[in-house]
């Protein structure tokens, strides 16, 4: 029920299975005086609504003009100190940025109306909204599948829908390997990967038969926000690429890197791509967010006004730059202090990989705090 408390909307859209109003729960919460009341319909209904007015005709002073309306809210996890796993401040989008976000992601994705794309990502997930609105802006086919079909039979999913794009998570298409291939699915066109690292065996899988897409962003400024075309034979899996048309990037480096993130940005100077420095990335452009719901001291913290960029959101990330581009190191809290060095975790994953080659399929470091001692977990 967090999300209700916080989002406050005056009405939900549920399955009749679902239906908030026949649960006890629901209606225990809804007593108290810091809920919001709010209507409740289901699906089926909805569908029914839907045909009988079907021939209403909105004239223009009913339909909102305002680009900069919140279009829609999507709960984080991790950015309101919350423990690990519950929700977390819920990020408001405009509708000039999902609009701006559905045009760049098409153009370079190539999506038309000829395409089909499979949302392989849940509700809750942003990625699953921004197909929806993008394929729908293009006139293109959204393909739907159930959750567990998704996991267990994704290659069956791609088939059956004739997919032409999918979105997703290296680790769900790690679910293809060894059942479904390029060659079982002619009809693919595009793969866009994100949310974590593209391993160098999907490359290899993938590259010469799909145009595979490393894409980066983060909620808060609406889906992704960067995008770069990965081939074979080259390194660019963890590069970020470049930014969508209309959004800007900023690299920041401070005098004190202990406390980077928290740090005042006034006091944070930018790093060209050419200084091999790193620093944490700012996005900045108009697919920024308005802030976070009912969070005004963490809005301050993390949308901050940058004298050349305008208004960007600090993401927290840090990046380094490599031959004039920008590479992906891992999040600022996923760094450690080892015998008084700072150690980037994610960092050491990639080489631990890279060096082994094919051997390994992926690792991940920890750290024994009471020794200091870093241990690789390996998969091979």
């Amino acid at each position: 029920m967090y999300i209700l408390e916080e989002a406050a909307p005056s009405l939900v859209i549920t399955k009749s299975t679902l239906d908030v109003n026949k649960v006890g729960d629901a209606e225990e919460c809804l007593g108290r005086s810091s809920y919001p009341a709010y209507s409740c319909i289901t699906v089926e209904e909805l569908h029914r609504k839907a045909l009988k007015e079907a021939t209403e005709v909105l004239t223009d002073d009913q339909i909102p003009q305002n680009s900069d309306n919140v279009s829609h809210i999507f709960f984080t996890s991790g950015t309101t100190g919350r423990p690990k796993g519950e929700i977390g401040a819920g990020c408001l989008c405009t509708h000039s940025a999902l609009t701006a976000y559905c045009a760049a992601k098409n153009e370079v994705h190539g999506v038309t109306e000829k395409s089909v794309c499979l949302v392989a990502s849940p509700a809750t997930f942003d990625p699953s909204f921004g197909d929806f609105m993008a394929t729908w802006c293009a006139g293109g086919t959204v393909a739907l599948a159930p959750r567990h079909a998704m996991f267990v039979f994704l290659g069956r999913c791609l088939s059956y829908s004739r997919a032409t794009h999918l979105l997703t998570t290296p680790s769900l298409l790690s679910t293809l390997d060894g059942t479904f291939g390029p060659a079982d699915l002619p009809h693919l066109k595009v793969i866009a990967l994100g949310g974590e690292t593209m391993s160098q065996a999907t490359v290899n899988a993938w590259a010469d038969a799909v145009t595979l897409i490393n894409t980066y962003g983060v909620t808060e400024c609406c889906v992704y926000q960067m995008a770069t075309v990965v081939a074979k034979g080259d390194d660019r899996r963890k590069m970020l690429g470049a930014p969508f048309r209309g959004t800007s990037i900023c690299v920041m480096k401070g005098s004190n890197d202990e406390d980077l993130l928290t740090g005042n940005a006034a006091d944070m100077k930018e790093i060209d791509a050419s200084s091999g420095e790193s620093g944490e990335l700012w996005i900045a452009g108009v697919q920024v967010g308005l802030g976070y719901l009912n969070r005004t001291e963490l809005t301050r913290a993390r949308f901050v006004n940058h004298s050349s960029h305008g208004r960007c959101f600090r993401t927290g990330d840090i990046v380094r730059s490599t031959y004039g581009e920008w590479k992906l190191l891992g999040r600022f809290d996923g760094q450690v202090k080892i015998r008084g060095q700072r150690v980037e975790l994610g960092e050491i994953e990639e080489t631990i990989i890279s060096i082994a080659t094919s051997a390994l399929l992926d690792s991940v470091v920890a750290v024994l705090h009471k020794s200091g001692l870093l241990v690789a977990f390996c998969v091979a």
